[in-house]
């Protein structure tokens, strides 16, 4: 009789163990105990790829003041904003309690933005998509073209296949009247020669040498001369 009864109690137990969650499947902590996660806020303002008109002037008559606006997430509690210079590529962060929030950021400047939506009890966040926009504010009436930005190799990448490879990239402007691209490529990030200059968003195929780390960077003109400088990529072949 005592064996069978340890035998039942074994089972029990065997079967309180099988049943009993475990932290590492999917969905996590905050999925198993009903913890609300946060979802991605909608962009609303400045608009983009857009010049930003609504801007209040500051007391340095180089920057302006601009609110920038999104739809409420769900289960969002605060927001973290990300603003990028694009023609330094610094990325300022400001705290939201609130879907808006009033930035200094400099005028005849092109930025891109985007949102991180934020709960308490919880470490899972969401962030929006990525606007572009131009803040006109300075009296600006021709604007420079929105620097490049890299298609392939993607930045930080690295190339098995070093046969077939082409530069891609990606550039817009307000008043579409890009001109053309100079493409500078090399394997010094701080002396890139000039490759080509070219009219259309890619290249011809490249020379490459395994086991490299190759560095480009595209500059973008329009028909009234103006110039725009990307950030310097990089990719690695193998």
């Amino acid at each position: 009789m005592l064996k069978y009864l340890f035998k039942i109690v074994l089972l029990s137990l065997l079967l309180l163990s099988c049943s009993s969650s475990d932290p590492n499947e999917e969905g996590g902590d905050d999925q198993k105990n009903n913890i609300p996660i946060p979802e991605a806020a909608t962009l609303l303002f400045p608009n983009n790829n857009e010049a930003c008109l609504e801007s209040s002037p500051t007391s340095n008559p180089m920057e302006a003041f601009v609110e920038f606006r999104w739809n409420d997430a769900k289960n969002a509690d605060s927001y973290k904003l990300y603003i990028t210079d694009l023609n330094t590529n610094e990325t300022t962060t400001e705290d939201a309690f609130r879907n808006e929030r009033v930035v200094r950021v400099k005028n005849n400047t092109p930025y891109s933005w985007y949102v991180e939506s934020i709960a308490r009890n919880t470490d899972n966040t969401a962030n929006s998509t990525t606007w572009r926009f131009y803040n006109s504010s300075g009296g600006a009436t021709n604007y420079a073209p929105y620097p490049a930005e890299a298609v392939t190799p993607e930045n930080g990448s690295e190339l098995n296949d070093i046969i077939n490879t082409k530069l891609e990239w990606n550039a817009t402007d307000l008043e579409n009247d890009i001109l053309s691209y100079e493409v500078f490529f090399g394997t010094n990030k701080n002396d890139l020669p000039l490759l080509a200059t070219y009219t259309e968003n890619n290249t011809e195929t490249l020379t490459l040498t395994s086991g490299t780390t190759y560095y480009w960077r595209i500059n973008t003109i329009d028909s009234q001369g103006n110039k725009s400088f990307s950030p310097i990529f990089n990719f690695k072949t193998n």
